[in-house]
């Protein structure tokens, strides 16, 4: 028994036919010369695709490089399966088209990257924790744009983490905080510029966004003519921007008759007021406005105790000065019933302290 099979490769006529006994006869036309072009094929050799053992023909056949068809061989070779660039077709972590074809632990189908996923298709599968759907990758999220973060303190959308924010930029924040901290995305008290600053801090230090009084000593007034490293206008930075009369810088940035005792004259201590004054064993040996010897210091000073104060400054402060209160409860007078931080008895010292509209100014309500 054989079997003939005739194919037809770039215009040539090929048959071939199967014996029985295994052997298999390949013959061939070429319209255009009239010949063949192959012999017969010997004893159990067959063409590629021709099964020569079996004793049946193969329908598919690998025609020789001369009768190879127009498009290009592929480089490589063949996979042993069909491959498939996208996911599998059932649903269960991809290849969906409708939430009929996931399972109950991922129930979204994503339509635009086909994925069964725990997100969403719509805003109306999302929790009032992040209201918005975002369709391309069908997720829940806080925000898609500005127009979402409406009507909130945090009124800017971050694209980043699509979550409303106060601020992206410097442009997202007003007079007062007009800042924008990159790290927590919250507007912040600072400056850009001088314009954003005003009172006793004037100038803007753009290194670190803050209003100060000074950056150089061109900011500073005559008294002060000096700017420290905290950006404040002082006397002096060193004693040698001193005066023969005060002739040391303290720690405060003041000219000062002394630092120490050392800087004062014979029987003279540097007091606490950095000012040289007399030492004393007893007060006998002190006089004028600083008639009392403190022992502790060996000083001569206004007071050590209320015993030495007199009305309208009756009291002794930490400092051995008199003062007219140390505490609130020191000012009996209805009228001026707060102990002010220069120890004087005043109307009030914040707004809290006038009735009604009324506001504290220089420690009066007006």
């Amino acid at each position: 028994m054989r079997k003939t099979s005739t194919f037809v490769i770039s215009g040539a006529f090929l048959a071939i036919v199967a014996c029985g006994g295994g052997g298999s006869t390949l013959s061939g036309t070429n319209p255009q010369d009239g010949g063949l072009d192959s012999g017969v094929l010997s004893d159990g050799a067959a063409p590629d695709g021709v099964g020569a053992d079996s004793g049946a023909m193969s329908d598919v056949v690998t025609p020789p490089d001369s009768a190879a068809s127009d498009g290009p061989a592929s480089d490589g070779p063949a996979s042993d399966g069909p491959a498939s660039d996208g996911p599998a077709s059932d649903g269960a972590g991809g290849g969906c088209t409708s939430n009929a074809q996931c399972p109950a632990s991922d129930p979204i189908c994503n339509t635009g990257s086909h994925l069964c996923t725990t997100g969403c298709t719509s805003d109306g599968q999302c929790p009032p924790t992040a209201p918005h759907c975002d369709t391309t990758f069908g997720g829940c999220v806080g925000c898609l744009s500005n127009t979402n973060c409406q009507g909130m303190t945090a009124s800017v959308c971050d694209p980043t983490t699509s979550t409303c924010v106060q601020c992206l930029s410097n442009a997202n924040c007003t007079a007062g905080k007009s800042i924008c901290d990159a790290q927590t995305h919250t507007c912040i008290a600072g400056c850009l510029s001088d314009a954003n600053c005003g009172g006793s801090t004037p100038v803007c230090n753009t290194q670190t966004q803050k209003c100060v009084e000074c950056l150089s000593g061109a900011n500073c007034a005559p008294a002060a003519p000096f700017c420290n490293s905290s950006n404040q206008c002082v006397q002096c930075l060193t004693s040698t921007n001193c005066t023969s009369t005060a002739p040391y810088c303290d720690p405060a940035g003041s000219c000062v008759q002394c630092l120490t005792s050392t800087n004062c004259g014979a029987n003279q201590s540097c007091g606490p007021n950095y000012a040289c004054q007399a030492t004393c064993q007893t007060s006998a040996t002190c006089s004028g406005m600083t008639p009392v010897c403190d022992t502790t210091t060996h000083s001569c000073v206004q007071c050590t105790s209320a015993m030495n104060c007199a009305a309208p400054t009756p009291y002794c402060s930490p400092t051995n000065t008199c003062v007219a209160c140390l505490s609130d409860a020191m000012c009996t007078n209805p009228a001026a019933p707060f102990c002010s931080p220069t120890d004087t008895c005043v109307q009030c010292l914040t707004k809290q302290d006038c009735p009604g509209i009324l506001r504290c100014q220089n420690n009066r309500c007006i």
